[in-house]
């Protein structure tokens, strides 16, 4: 039906696009050259960034070795993509991560017993040998165009790849950071936290992306967006 009403539009010299609310008023009047996606899992973001920013340059970071394969083979012939097999946090070092049943929910904190209630298909883990590098390290020999636009999705682990990346994440423009509200991973910063820090930063709260309650309507996550002022 969506079909033969796009069609019937497009003859009449109309179309029917996706309004994607974030990028129409905040990521395309700022003309976003680089994005850094930090916690890319197996790509989904990055391929929905190259949809909408499609000259842009896309650093994607993951460290489960799996999930990396599949994202690197998520833009084929895409020569503005580089895929990277690293967590990002405050130190240098060769560390375990925790290894969700549900791999997006992947941690290098144990996870609490909060979270393993609200989302119970991820309360198992396994350990997995990665490679921690910290965000300034690991692009030091990257030379990209701003502006540029961090999306950070990492279990818990912000305050460290904040910590562990000032000079870059000073040249950003635009920040997405998953922030919490209640602990789903033992000592991880809260959205106060996060926004206490990035706000040193120059940073200001301009809101969300998402947001995700429990049952009794409490919320308990975002995709926060911080503006630089």
């Amino acid at each position: 039906m969506l079909m033969r009403i796009k069609k019937l539009l497009r003859s009449r010299g109309y179309d029917i696009v996706r309004y994607h609310s974030f990028f129409d008023s905040t990521l395309k009047p700022l003309g976003i050259q680089t994005v850094l996606d930090i916690g890319a899992n197996t790509g989904e973001y990055s391929k929905e960034m190259r949809a909408l920013l499609p000259h842009a340059h896309i650093y994607a970071f993951e460290p489960l070795h799996d999930c990396f394969a599949r994202l690197s083979a998520a833009l084929p012939g895409d020569e503005r993509f580089h895929a990277l097999n690293v967590a990002l946090g405050d130190t240098n070092e060769e560390s375990v991560i925790q290894r969700s049943s549900f791999h997006p929910s992947s941690s290098l904190l144990p996870m609490s017993d909060l979270h393993k209630t609200l989302y119970p298909k991820s309360k198992d883990a396994t350990e997995e040998t990665i490679q921690v590098m910290r965000l300034d390290d690991a692009v030091q020999d990257i030379s990209f165009e701003t502006p540029l636009f961090i999306k950070m999705d990492v279990q818990g682990f912000e305050d460290k790849v904040i910590k562990g990346g000032p000079d870059t994440i000073s040249r950003a423009s635009v920040l997405q950071i998953e922030t919490s509200f209640v602990p789903l991973y033992e000592g991880q910063p809260l959205f106060d936290d996060i926004y206490q820090l990035v706000r040193s930063m120059g940073f200001v709260y301009r809101g969300e992306v998402a947001r995700h309650y429990n049952k009794q309507d409490q919320l308990i996550y975002q995709d926060s967006i911080f503006i630089k002022a």
